[in-house]
């Protein structure tokens, strides 16, 4: 393509001007830039972890949580849902909070039912995850659902799972 004062007035880096919005629109930076459903090639739970530790000045111990939560729930739904996808989209796109925890409810209950040890999470996995603020600044359960939703997408790209039956995400809320 022909570059010229018309084509390049127009392009716009949207990382650049995200970052200047930091740290006050992390769920939105993550979901366009670290998290990209739509490029999960790029995917990289240590780019997350800097991210998440730097930026949003976020604790070791509650960033292990999220991946712990992430690494549980994927091997959750291998191992329990027939359709894996299914799971995966009822978790990351759950759009209130009593959604979210009917879902994590409904499938730490289907383990113990089955004869599970373990249970999928502990009470304080699941504050530390979605109920303790970072910092005072954080206290947003959807940060620990796109998160944990990330480590997923990351270990089913892993997998080699297709991932181009994942429905488009019409979330409105990720300015948050």
């Amino acid at each position: 393509t022909e570059r010229n004062e018309t084509t390049t007035a127009t392009w716009r880096n949207r990382m650049y001007e995200d970052l200047f919005g930091l740290p006050d629109s992390a769920r939105r930076f993550l979901s366009r830039h670290l998290g990209n459903r739509y490029r999960p090639s790029v995917i990289d739970w240590q780019l997350i972890s800097i991210f998440l530790e730097k930026i949003l000045f976020m604790e070791a111990e509650r960033i292990n949580t999220y991946k712990q939560l992430g690494d549980r729930l994927d091997a959750y739904m291998q191992k329990y849902e027939g359709k894996a996808m299914g799971f995966y989209h009822s978790f990351a796109r759950a759009k209130d909070y009593s959604t979210l925890r009917r879902v994590l409810r409904t499938a730490s209950e289907k383990m113990l039912k089955a004869g599970e040890k373990e249970a999928l999470f502990t009470y304080d996995e699941f504050v530390a995850a979605f109920e303790r603020p970072t910092s005072g600044r954080f206290n947003d359960w959807r940060l620990g659902r796109d998160l944990i939703g990330i480590r997923m997408l990351e270990l089913m790209h892993k997998r080699g799972e297709d991932l181009s039956e994942l429905e488009t995400d019409d979330e409105e809320d990720v300015q948050a």
